[in-house]
């Protein structure tokens, strides 16, 4: 709809760990729709992070295992 969204972001601590920040909470319309029910109100977004995450690791070419959050 041409409007950015902040989805959060994804950054590995100092052991290496995968850490998932969340966006801020915030939801809107992008042309002034009113809210009409509590989910999927057209033309609305928000940037809570409720889905899967999801990556490929690889160290030195090599391919290392990991669990999805």
């Amino acid at each position: 709809m041409g409007k950015e969204v902040y989805l959060g972001e994804l950054r590995t601590d100092e052991e290496g760990r995968l850490l998932v920040l969340g966006g801020f909470g915030a939801s809107a319309s992008y042309d002034g729709q009113p809210v009409i029910t509590f989910a999927n109100n057209e033309g609305w977004h928000d940037d809570t992070g409720d889905g899967p995450v999801t990556a490929t690791v690889s160290v030195g070419g090599r391919e290392l295992p990991v669990d999805p959050a």
